[in-house]
């Protein structure tokens, strides 16, 4: 059996933030699709108030937990920092597109230029 060096296991560290990285990514863009695609339903429907907010809410855990879990199978996210880090990265960015993009379907549709 071989000895690890300091080499490899300064390797294996560098290995692992650039596969934590790589995940991130993805689940950004998986973030973001999410929230463009909620906030022009919301907006199109019509709908309003903190139910909507808390939906965002919901299909955005609910988006990047099975987006980690479909994506990544074969990872451990205890290994990365746990599920947390994965869920929240993103949210904020993601928040601002969504309230955008409610805010200019709500706006097209439902109140007209008189």
């Amino acid at each position: 059996m071989a000895k690890l060096t300091e080499v490899d296991i300064a390797q294996s560290v560098i290995d692992k933030k650039k596969k934590k990285q790589q995940i991130l990514k993805k689940m950004y863009w998986v973030k973001i699709i999410s929230a463009l695609v909620y906030g022009v339903i919301v907006g199109i429907l019509g709908l309003k108030g903190q139910f909507v907010l808390a939906g965002y809410g919901a299909i955005t855990l609910c988006s990047g937990y099975f987006g980690l879990k479909v994506l990544f199978p074969e990872i451990d996210p205890e290994q990365y920092g746990g599920i947390f880090a994965f869920v929240s990265d993103g949210f904020m960015p993601a928040l601002a597109l969504f309230v955008s993009t409610w805010i200019i379907f709500y706006t097209i549709i439902h109140n007209p230029v008189h």
